[in-house]
C-alpha cells in the first residue's frame, strides 16, 4: 500500500529503504516495488580492489556491490545509495578507479549517491571524477552540541563544517533527521545553495500502515533541498 501511495506522489526516488545489506532483503524490497536502495560498504584493496557489503571493516558478508548491481533492474529515477564506511586518503585513488570501472556497466554517475564521514579533502577526488557525493554529518558530536544549546559553539561548528564541505567539493550532505533543526538554523546559511540535503529517519517504517501520514507530518518533508529520505524496511533477511 505504501509503495503505491509513494508511487502516486512520485516519491519512490525520494523515499528509499535503508540498510538493504543482503540479497534476500534486496529481492524482498524489489518485489515490493522499491527500485532504489541503500547499501553499507567496505572498500577492500585486495584482488584489484572491490566493495564488500558490511558495516565494520573487521567483518564482512562476502557479498559485493557487484553482486547487487548484477541483479538491479533498470528503472527511471532509480537511486543507489552507497554508504562507504572506510574512505581515507590512502585508498581514495583505488576506490575511485573501482567505481569508474563499475560505472561503465552500471551508470553509477547518474544513479549513485556516494556517502562518507571522511573529513579531509581527498573525498573531492570522487566529485572531480564525476560522481555524486555526500558528506555525512557527525551525528554524535552535533547532537551533543544541540543538547547543550550553546549558540556560539553551534555557530562555530557550522562555519567549520561549511569550510570542509566547500573544500571537499561535495554535491550534498546527509544527516540524521534529529539534526534537521541544526542544518536549517545554522548550517544552511553557511553553505552553497546548490548543495543538496539527504536525511535518515529510521523511526519510519515502510511496513507501517500509518507511514504516509507520519512522513507527511515530519518537519523535514517540506524542505525542497532534501532529495532523499532513508527509512526502515523490515525483512526476515536483515543482517
Amino acid at each position: 500500500i505504501n509503495q503505491r501511495k509513494l508511487n502516486s506522489q512520485r516519491l519512490l526516488s525520494r523515499v528509499i529503504p535503508a540498510h538493504i545489506n543482503t540479497i534476500g532483503k534486496f529481492k524482498n524490497s524489489q518485489s515490493d516495488g522499491y527500485d532504489s536502495f541503500e547499501l553499507d560498504l567496505i572498500y577492500r584493496e585486495g584482488e584489484g580492489g572491490y566493495l564488500e557489503v558490511g558495516i565494520d571493516p573487521n567483518s564482512g558478508t562476502g557479498v559485493t556491490l557487484s553482486d547487487f548491481l548484477k541483479l538491479t533492474q533498470e528503472s527511471d529515477g532509480q537511486k543507489i545509495w552507497l554508504n562507504i564506511k572506510n574512505i581515507n586518503p590512502e585508498n581514495i585513488n583505488g576506490l575511485t578507479q573501482r567505481l569508474l570501472t563499475l560505472n561503465k556497466n552500471y551508470d553509477l554517475k547518474n544513479k549513485a549517491v556516494i556517502e562518507s564521514m571522511v573529513t579531509d579533502e581527498s573525498f573531492s577526488k570522487l566529485s572531480t571524477a564525476g560522481f555524486y557525493t555526500s558528506y555525512k554529518l557527525p551525528g554524535a558530536v552535533l547532537k551533543k552540541l544541540v543538547a547543550d544549546a550553546n549558540e556560539k559553539k553551534l555557530e562555530e561548528k557550522a562555519v567549520e563544517l561549511s569550510t570542509q564541505i566547500k573544500n571537499q567539493k561535495v554535491t550534498s550532505i546527509s544527516f540524521d533527521h534529529e539534526l534537521f533543526s541544526f542544518v536549517e538554523k545554522y548550517l544552511k546559511k553557511n553553505i552553497d545553495g546548490r548543495v543538496e540535503f539527504h536525511t535518515r529517519d529510521l523511526s519510519l517504517s515502510l511496513k507501517d500502515k500509518n507511514f504516509m501520514s507520519r512522513l507527511l507530518n515530519k518537519p523535514y518533508f517540506k524542505e525542497p533541498r532534501i532529495k532523499t529520505i532513508l527509512v526502515h524496511y523490515h525483512s526476515h533477511f536483515s543482517l
